[in-house]
């Protein structure tokens, strides 16, 4: 902070705010910490000073980060993978890594109606022995045996319901390793006051 940055009249201080260049009047042991005169020009302030290269995450993407785990999960939790070259990449060059997976073991890229099913239904278990290929069809007559119509008194399909239970491996299980005395009376930290 500059002393010319400061302005001092008649016992209250001034300073010069970093966007709009206007003086504020602020208190004394505030001067090094405000550097705006409003919330707007803080905001507007930030947005210039993290812009491009003012912002330390500024090229930090993908195996530069130091928090990158490889990849990265869609929506739909599947894995992708940025395999830009591969035939069967989307525009933005990242594949499903199933797809990419099963692509590699039989030596060519999949065909657009070819389907890759997880058999655990475990879709981040892209494992060559979990995957299988089959067609559109054949892949949702496969899901829909797990599940019936409900139909309403009219006869009219209601609702579509899952009749098997979801598969549990134990990879999904949770083991209980803290025993309820351990847990106390009432719970997790609790004394049993």
């Amino acid at each position: 902070m500059a002393i010319a940055d400061v302005k001092i009249v008649e016992g209250k201080y001034y300073k010069k705010c970093l966007s709009c260049s206007e003086y504020f009047l602020t208190k004394k042991s505030h001067l090094q910490r405000r550097k705006t005169c409003s919330k707007r020009c803080d905001s507007r302030r930030k947005r210039t000073m993290y812009q491009g290269g003012g912002n330390p995450n500024f090229g930090n993407r993908g195996e530069i980060n130091p928090i990158y785990k490889g990849g990265t999960v869609s929506s739909y939790g599947y894995k992708l993978i940025k395999k830009p070259e591969h035939p069967n990449a989307g525009v933005d060059g990242y594949i499903f890594e199933h797809r990419y997976v099963m692509s590699e073991h039989i030596g060519r890229p999949l065909r657009e109606d070819e389907v890759v099913h997880h058999k655990d239904e475990n879709r981040l278990n892209n494992e060559i022995n979990n995957l299988e290929i089959m067609s559109r069809s054949e892949h949702t007559k496969l899901h829909m045996k797990d599940y019936g119509i409900v139909r309403c008194s009219l006869g009219r399909i209601k609702t579509i319901k899952r009749t098997r239970p979801i598969p549990r491996d134990e990879a999904y299980e949770i083991e209980d390793d803290v025993k309820q005395t351990e847990r106390g009376a009432g719970g997790f930290g609790s004394t049993g006051v």
